[in-house]
């Protein structure tokens, strides 16, 4: 806004894109009728921002949570799909569907990931459209690159369990780079730790424009724990993973305390940061609906100043 209380640059109406140029803070929009004082204020606190954005917000946080809450479940459903097919092709005598053993667990973990990505694109979703210039954009192609490192690393699993399948049951012979699969999909899943950071920092921001002190605190805290859970969480698996380190490392007091005290903290971590996306899915669901009815309100007051 200059001197006389105008708009002198280019801001697009955040509901249709209509440049609100030399507009007062107390018009409304030409072409829908929005108070332009709501475009202005974009960017600011939550409440002023558009309801459908707010609400991709909450259901992004919605299904991070439900992803985080679904991998132990998905855990067990393909271990016991694993179980139930070994069990079977050993009863049949049809040990053809050896072939198929991995494939539950490469699905279900193929669900979670997908919910994962779509969290991470519900998140990353530009507050205002029509803007040129759209702020914390590196952290939203960061957040999405990493949040896709799950979804290649369930692929991976499930094309190496397709070329089992087809061996199995079609004889076909085997690439001679599939024992690579499973290494590119180890790398995938390093290129995911960083994403807890991303996607806690892009909510700690969120979390200022929501006026909420306790979340605030609640994202600043998880933001910093979680990713070093994670981090100290993959070395434990890694340590673990490898026979030759761990004897030694396990055998030890201190490293066995370490190893326990990093699972222990990454488990902790885990059901705080789910707990966290359920207190933004409920602050975003809040800042929706009062948007909305204010943006609602504002319309009739405008279709009255007409009638």
């Amino acid at each position: 806004m200059d001197e006389t209380g105008r708009i002198g640059g280019d801001v697009p109406c955040v509901r249709c894109g209509y440049d609100l140029r030399e507009r007062g803070g107390g018009d409304a929009c030409p072409e829908c009728g929005l108070g332009v004082e709501r475009s202005v204020a974009a960017g600011q606190a939550l409440r002023d921002s558009r309801p459908a954005w707010i609400r991709s917000l909450a259901w992004g946080a919605g299904l991070l949570m439900a992803a985080h809450l679904m991998l132990p479940v998905a855990w067990v459903v393909g271990a016991a799909g694993e179980v139930f097919i070994r069990q079977r092709a050993e009863r049949t005598g049809s040990w053809e569907l050896y072939g198929l053993s991995d494939m539950p667990f490469s699905l279900a973990f193929l669900l979670v990931a997908v919910l994962h990505w779509a969290a991470c694109w519900l998140l990353t979703r530009p507050e205002n459209p029509y803007a040129r210039v759209r702020p914390s954009r590196w952290l939203s192609r960061a957040l999405l690159l990493c949040g896709a490192a799950p979804l290649l690393w369930a692929l991976t699993l499930l094309g190496n369990d397709l070329i089992d399948y087809q061996w199995w049951f079609r004889r076909v012979a085997q690439p001679r780079w599939q024992s690579e699969l499973r290494g590119w999909a180890a790398w995938a899943l390093v290129l995911y730790l960083p994403c807890p950071l991303f996607q806690l920092l892009l909510l700690r921001r969120l979390a200022v424009r929501v006026l909420n002190r306790r979340l605030l605190e609640h994202a600043t805290i998880v933001g910093i724990g979680y990713p070093l859970a994670a981090v100290s969480l993959a070395a434990a698996v890694w340590i673990l993973n490898s026979f030759h380190r761990s004897a030694s490392v396990l055998a030890s007091p201190v490293g066995f305390s370490l190893t326990l005290l990093s699972l222990v903290a990454a488990g902790l971590f885990v059901l705080w940061a789910i707990y966290l996306y359920g207190m933004c899915m409920r602050a975003f669901g809040g800042a929706a609906r009062e948007t909305q009815a204010a943006w609602l309100a504002a319309d009739r007051g405008v279709e009255a100043a007409k009638g």
